[in-house]
C-alpha cells in the first residue's frame, strides 16, 4: 500500500484464506472527473487491504498487489488535493491582478 505521509509502500501480509482466486483481478475502476487526465489513484481503484493484514515493513519498491485501507479511502483524493493546492492561489492571484482593472471600467 502506498503511504502518502511517508513516500514508500508499506508492505502487508494477508491472511492466507483472504488469498485472491484466478479471476479476483481488480475491476477496471468507476471514472471520476479527474479519471484519464492524471491517472487513476491506487488506493480509490484497487482493492481493500483484507482484515487481519500485518505491517512487515516499507521501502520503494511495489510488492505484490497495491491495496488501500477502507477508512482511508473515504478522504479526499490526493490528485483532487493537488489540483486545488494549485487552482485556488492561481484564481486568488488572478483576481488580484485584475479587480483593479474590473472596478475602474
Amino acid at each position: 500500500m502506498w503511504n502518502w505521509k511517508t513516500g514508500k509502500y508499506d508492505y502487508y501480509q494477508a491472511p492466507a484464506q483472504t488469498a485472491l482466486g484466478y479471476g479476483d483481478e481488480v475491476k477496471p475502476p468507476v471514472k471520476n472527473g479527474m479519471s484519464g487526465w492524471l491517472g487513476d489513484d491506487p488506493d480509490m481503484a484497487g482493492h481493500i487491504l483484507p482484515p487481519g493484514s500485518k505491517a512487515v515493513g516499507s521501502g520503494d519498491v511495489a510488492m505484490g498487489e497495491i491495496a488501500a485501507i477502507e477508512e482511508e479511502r473515504v478522504g479526499m483524493s490526493p490528485w483532487i488535493a493537488a489540483g486545488l493546492a494549485v487552482t485556488i492561489p492561481t484564481v486568488i492571484l488572478w483576481l488580484t491582478i485584475n479587480l483593479g482593472k474590473l472596478v475602474s471600467k
